[in-house]
């Protein structure tokens, strides 16, 4: 049996710390989901959903990731419905290294099939009663909180977008409000994060891009 489940954009933020640390898992994708599917056979698991940090258009129709997507942060969230009503869990704990590779995501899902294989094992030894570990993990109400856009709020589009473009653009910014001078400054961040510019590496101008997005800039 394969593990049937669709991705999405992060919708919901709240169980994230941004605290990292350095992944202890050496486990394959395959072997992530293999176990996962497992947990979530016991749960009766249906309608599973994996959200990662990515924008809708790295998303393609079928629900699954496109092989270029690139999320630009390391969160995982996974949300699906159960025997115990509709059960969501995340983190964006471990890394594997601090730079932020675009798979990090794997590694906090592990986590959370993990997770859950522990929380599984409450009821085998008997622990409380029955399901009880799970009430805690309940879904929010929708709309709760959620920020839509790959999670990214309008305040951390501008702080990305001024901190990636050059000093002389910054200086000469005066607000969202001159389309010119927040051209230039788009421009600037868009040369300065470019993966040309940067041995490669793409998380900076990844997040630059979502910046755009987030804050409706026409370019």
């Amino acid at each position: 049996m394969t593990l049937d489940y669709v991705h999405r954009p992060i919708g919901d933020r709240t169980l994230f710390t941004g605290e990292h640390k350095g992944s202890p898992f050496d486990s394959s994708f395959d072997q992530t989901l293999r176990l996962l599917e497992d947990e979530l056979w016991h749960l009766d698991a249906e309608n599973v959903v994996i959200e990662v940090d990515v924008v809708p258009s790295q998303i393609r129709r079928d629900g699954k990731l496109n092989e270029r997507a690139r999320p630009v942060g390391p969160a995982c969230r996974l949300v699906f419905d159960s025997a115990h009503g509709q059960l969501t869990y995340g983190t964006d704990r471990f890394v594997r290294n601090y730079r932020g590779p675009r798979d990090d995501w794997k590694h906090n899902l592990r986590a959370l099939a993990l997770g859950l294989e522990a929380l599984r094992k409450v009821d085998r030894y008997g622990i409380g009663e029955a399901g009880a570990q799970y009430t805690g993990y309940a879904a929010l109400p929708a709309g709760g909180g959620g920020i839509a856009l790959g999670g990214m709020t309008k305040d951390e589009a501008a702080e990305t977008l001024l901190h990636a473009s050059s000093w002389a653009e910054r200086s000469d910014w005066a607000g969202w409000g001159d389309p010119h001078a927040t051209a230039k400054l788009v421009r600037s961040a868009r040369f300065n994060s470019h993966p040309d510019r940067n041995d490669g590496e793409q998380s900076a101008w990844d997040r630059v891009e979502l910046a755009v997005k987030v804050l409706g800039i026409e370019s």
